[in-house]
């Protein structure tokens, strides 16, 4: 849904016009852009990303005295971690890359082979949640920009784009850096827009969260209880089973 809409208003621009009508397709004005070699609603602005936000701000020295939940590039894909790492710096070894920190509204975007799509967005982190240093943690400079630019990412023309970057690096892999995704022009529509779109993402994307928390609990029961079941030493209550 979130999607859906920001494709809606952003990249085919029928956003809500002042009587409630799709933009373009009503005859909202429509000026030429040389940059992006296209027509854009008047009064938008074409940036650089980096003008919208901050890139790796928070950053540990890799020295940890209490538990750990760790990120890696590989357990997150298309906004969906399949795994958080629980280390004790007392029994586990950290992982060198284990030095990204994040907070509420950050995007995670792996800086290696971006076609692979691990990229997600950050709901109500743990105080202890640390992400690999392959990740490039991307934080708006506005939290209502979050949403924009998180789909702005996860847009086909942008993976594709940087998937080019990655193929022509130097390195043992297909990879970007963070000045790659700096510097990619952004479409910038009026604050209220931004604002606006990001009421409706935000309850979006907490949902999203809290659905996944729930599905992981309810997947720890069941493998706790199936072994138990299976084995005859818990059966299924008699009366509840008849409902």
């Amino acid at each position: 849904m979130a999607k859906q809409l920001y494709d809606y208003w952003f990249v085919q621009f029928d956003f809500p016009n002042e009587e409630g009508k799709p933009y373009k397709s009503s005859g909202g004005k429509m000026v030429w852009n040389e940059k992006l070699k296209r027509e854009i609603p008047k009064g938008w602005n074409v940036l650089k990303l980096g003008e919208r936000c901050y890139f790796n701000k928070r950053t540990s020295n890799g020295y940890f005295n209490h538990q750990i939940l760790y990120l890696d590039t590989s357990n997150i894909t298309n906004n969906t971690i399949d795994e958080l790492q629980i280390l004790n710096p007392l029994s586990d070894i950290i992982p060198s890359r284990a030095r990204r920190l994040v907070q509420e509204g950050d995007i995670v975007y792996s800086t290696v082979r971006p076609n692979l799509k691990h990229f997600g967005i950050i709901m109500n982190p743990d105080y202890n949640m640390v992400v690999s240093t392959g990740f490039a943690v991307i934080t708006a400079n506005w939290s209502a920009y979050r949403y924009f630019i998180y789909q702005f990412l996860i847009q086909t023309a942008t993976i594709e784009s940087l998937s080019t970057i990655a193929q022509s690096a130097v390195s043992a892999y297909p990879s970007i850096n963070t000045s790659d995704i700096e510097n990619l022009d952004i479409l910038v529509p009026p604050d209220y827009m931004i604002e606006k779109y990001a009421k409706t993402a935000c309850r979006l994307y907490l949902q999203i969260d809290v659905n996944y928390k729930e599905i992981k609990s309810l997947t720890k029961q069941r493998d706790e209880l199936l072994p138990l079941l299976m084995s005859g030493q818990v059966s299924v209550n008699s009366d509840l089973s008849h409902d």
